[in-house]
């Protein structure tokens, strides 16, 4: 199963006051995300990484990162170390950006209905547009918006762009063909399942948070 994440920043003792996290101090924290991304995520699974990891001491870092389940990808933050020190740390693979492509038919109990592309970037973007020249939707898994757990990798509707780095609630002004827009970002599983409900099928609880399966 696929799953994606970020925004974590173990170690770091001044973001439990900048993102109003609900932790007494770092430990406490970094223990809650230890255990919760543990309880969802097998050992083979796969999870990407958005990016910001931590900002501590690189064995730290290392050792919160060996204790974590499942094959892990990492896309880039600003706050991460260079990719080779990242591999070094322990992660499988890393990544600037990563795009997963599927193309319609049934994979392990989901339904792609349409060409569909997903971009996983740590900041956000919506300077990429569809064949019809539509935004792309965008979902952001910074940790804090999710309960402090990874989520399950979401079936897209043509574009999707995940991204993180925007991990305390504010809205981000991004450009668009010389524009200026308020990108307003899914936060709850409620606007998740809606936004990822598929054209003219019905829905279904139990596919709403179904992982893709990229095709080679």
């Amino acid at each position: 199963m696929l799953w994606v994440t970020g925004d974590h920043h173990f170690g770091h003792k001044n973001i439990i006051a900048y993102d109003s996290r609900p932790f007494d101090n770092v430990r406490q924290m970094d223990e809650v995300m230890v255990r919760r991304w543990n309880e969802v995520v097998k050992k083979d699974d796969t999870v990407y990484h958005l990016g910001d990891f931590a900002l501590a001491s690189f064995e730290y870092a290392q050792s919160i990162l060996a204790r974590l389940n499942g094959k892990k990808i990492l896309i880039l933050g600003n706050h991460d170390r260079s990719a080779g020190r990242m591999c070094e740390m322990g992660f499988d693979e890393v990544h600037k950006m990563c795009v997963l492509n599927a193309e319609p038919g049934f994979y392990e109990d989901m339904t792609i209905t349409y060409p569909s592309t997903i971009l996983l970037t740590h900041y956000p973007t919506i300077a990429v547009i569809d064949e019809e020249n539509k935004i792309p939707q965008m979902l952001n898994v910074a940790v804090n918006g999710w309960d402090y757990y990874p989520i399950p990798m979401p079936r897209p509707r043509g574009w999707l762009v995940i991204h993180g780095h925007s991990h305390n609630g504010r809205l981000v002004r991004t450009i668009f063909r010389g524009e200026k827009l308020e990108v307003s970002y899914l936060r709850s599983g409620s606007d998740l399942k809606e936004a990822m409900r598929p054209p003219n099928v019905e829905d279904r609880e139990e596919r709403t948070t179904d992982h893709l399966v990229p095709m080679p």
